[in-house]
């Protein structure tokens, strides 16, 4: 009789485990055909939105090209600035659900690293001047001109950290600045610098291995 006592409650607890193990992997299914299902979304809005986009800056490009004075020029670069910003805005949004899935890759292939963060960084030095704000860009002399790794993703950090620092600070000087913080035989590391009169950012990137950039991307990526 004891014996048989002591059965009935394994069984019982046995029961209960495969009760809750059943319950996990229904839940767990539930989550990735939820992740599938948003991930199918972003990609179809994504496709949506990029479409007119790139209409507008192809048109905005078109008029670069034709006889203007300084201040239609001027515009016309804005126009082309905020579009490709906006551009890259979804693009982060798709590469936001490309994380939470654990299929976000990146490329290693070589890319001008200032000539790159001039053009991330450029457009919005412009956008900030009426507000009494400067933003400088440095890019350490020691950095070759040439790295090999994800420049899309490096223009993401370089972008969003600024974008911060833009949104913390009211008037004043913004620094952003690239440096050689280490490097090896195979490897480079970058470390990207954001400064200003509300606080100092300091987030680090390696290439070309890895990268980190708001809509709180830098430290995601």
């Amino acid at each position: 009789m004891p014996s048989r006592q002591r059965k009935e409650p394994e069984a019982s607890g046995r029961e209960e485990l495969e009760k809750q193990i059943k319950e996990l992997r229904e839940d767990l299914k539930i989550a990735e055909e939820k992740a599938k299902s948003k991930s199918a979304f972003m990609a179809s809005l994504s496709y949506e939105i990029r479409t007119p986009l790139n209409s507008i800056i192809g048109i905005a490009g078109l008029f670069q090209g034709t006889r203007l004075d300084l201040e239609q020029k001027k515009f016309v670069e804005m126009l082309s600035s905020s579009a490709k910003d906006l551009l890259g805005l979804i693009e982060e949004l798709l590469d936001l659900s490309l994380i939470e899935t654990g299929r976000l890759t990146l490329r290693d292939i070589p890319f001008p690293i200032r000539a790159l963060s001039s053009r991330t960084v450029h457009p919005m030095a412009l956008s900030v001047q009426e507000r009494r704000l400067t933003l400088e860009l440095t890019v350490d002399p020691g950095v070759t001109e040439y790295l090999r790794g994800d420049g899309t993703r490096l223009a993401q950090i370089l972008r969003n950290m600024a974008a911060n620092a833009i949104a913390l600070t009211s008037r004043g000087a913004i620094d952003v600045k690239i440096y050689l913080a280490e490097e090896t035989p195979s490897s480079v590391m970058l470390a990207v610098a954001v400064s200003h009169p509300a606080e100092k950012t300091d987030v680090k990137g390696r290439k070309p291995e890895t990268s980190e950039e708001g809509m709180g991307m830098d430290l995601l990526i």
